[in-house]
C-alpha cells in the first residue's frame, strides 16, 4: 500500500469525523443535534418487515456536509453498527499512524 493509499483512506476518516448523533425534535418535526448525554433512541421503520414494525436506532447528521448515516437493528447489531460510527473513523486514523510509524522503522 503506497502513501496516496494511505492518505485517501486517511482522508475518508477524517470526513467521516463530522457526524454527530442526532435526535428528533418533536415539536418542531426536525433532526436536532442530541445532547451530549442523551441516550434516547429513535425508531426507523423496518425494512424487512414490509411496513409492519418499527426498530430501534441511532441517526448521525454531518455537522458541514449533506449526509446522514442512521444505524438501527435488534440486538447486538444495532450496538456494533452505532459503534462504528461513533468511533470507527478515529480508529482508522489511529492505524493509519501506526502503519505510517512502522514503515518509518524500515531500513
Amino acid at each position: 500500500m503506497d502513501d496516496n493509499r494511505l492518505e485517501t483512506i486517511a482522508a475518508r476518516a477524517r470526513a467521516a469525523l463530522g457526524y454527530e448523533r442526532s435526535i428528533l425534535d418533536e415539536e418542531t418535526d426536525c433532526w436536532v443535534k442530541s445532547p451530549l448525554d442523551s441516550t434516547s433512541d429513535s425508531w426507523f421503520e423496518c425494512p424487512l418487515c414490509e411496513g409492519e414494525g418499527e426498530l430501534e436506532g441511532c441517526r448521525f447528521d454531518h455537522k458541514d456536509l449533506a449526509g446522514t448515516v442512521v444505524a438501527y437493528g435488534i440486538g447486538q447489531g444495532l450496538g456494533l453498527a452505532e459503534d462504528w460510527v461513533k468511533f470507527g473513523p478515529q480508529d482508522i486514523l489511529d492505524l493509519v499512524e501506526e502503519v505510517r510509524s512502522l514503515r518509518s522503522r524500515l531500513p
